[in-house]
C-alpha cells in the first residue's frame, strides 16, 4: 500500500497494489501493520457496504463525536464517486476545510478519513457501490451531520446533486 498525503491534515489517499495476470487481479485493501504507519488508531471494527442505484445521489455528510468518533477507509468497489470529506476539528489547522476526490472502482485508490471528519459521497452512476471500515461501532447518539448544500462550505459537488435523502436535507447549516 502507498499512502499519499492530501491537503488536509490526517487524510490520506491509499493506493493498494495491483498483482496481475491473465487471470485477473489479487490486491490487499486492509492492513493493520500498514494502517498503524499513519494512525496509531487502526483497530478496525467494522465494515460497511453501501449500494446507491441512482447517479447523482448524495450520501452525507456523516460523522460521529468523542468518544465514539470514526476514522474511516473507504473504496468504490463499483461505478464512480466524488468522496468528500470536511475536517470538523476546531483545533485543526484544516478546520473546516474539504477535499472531494473521485474514486472509480477500476482504479486501485481509497481514502483514509481520520477520526473527527463529516464524511459523504455522490454517485457519478447508477448502480453504485462502496465498502467503508470503521475503527468504532455506530451510536446513533454521536451521529452528527452536516448540510451538503451549505453555501459556506463552499462544496463543488453541490450543483451536481440531484437525489438528498430528507435526513440530509435537514441537516444543519454551519450558520
Amino acid at each position: 500500500m502507498e499512502f499519499m498525503h492530501s491537503k488536509l491534515a490526517g487524510v490520506f489517499l491509499i493506493k493498494h497494489v495491483q498483482h496481475a495476470d491473465d487471470r485477473g487481479y489479487f490486491t490487499r485493501l486492509f492492513c493493520n501493520k500498514e494502517i498503524q504507519a499513519i494512525t496509531s488508531n487502526s483497530a478496525f471494527v467494522q465494515s460497511n457496504f453501501c449500494h446507491t442505484q441512482q447517479a447523482h445521489t448524495f450520501r452525507g455528510l456523516h460523522y460521529q463525536v468523542a468518544p465514539h468518533s470514526e476514522a474511516k477507509i473507504i473504496k468504490c468497489m463499483n461505478g464512480e464517486i466524488i468522496d468528500v470529506v470536511v475536517d470538523m476539528r476546531d483545533d485543526s489547522p484544516t478546520y473546516l476545510q474539504s477535499l472531494e476526490i473521485n474514486l472509480k472502482a477500476d482504479e486501485p485508490m481509497m481514502i483514509f478519513v481520520p477520526e473527527g471528519f463529516a464524511h459523504g459521497y455522490l454517485s457519478l452512476q447508477d448502480d453504485t457501490k462502496i465498502i467503508y471500515f470503521t475503527n468504532n461501532h455506530y451510536h446513533l447518539e454521536a451521529e452528527r451531520g452536516l448540510n451538503p448544500l451549505d453555501p459556506k462550505l463552499n462544496l463543488e459537488v453541490k450543483d451536481k446533486i440531484k437525489i438528498l435523502s430528507d435526513k440530509d436535507k435537514n441537516a444543519p447549516f454551519l450558520s
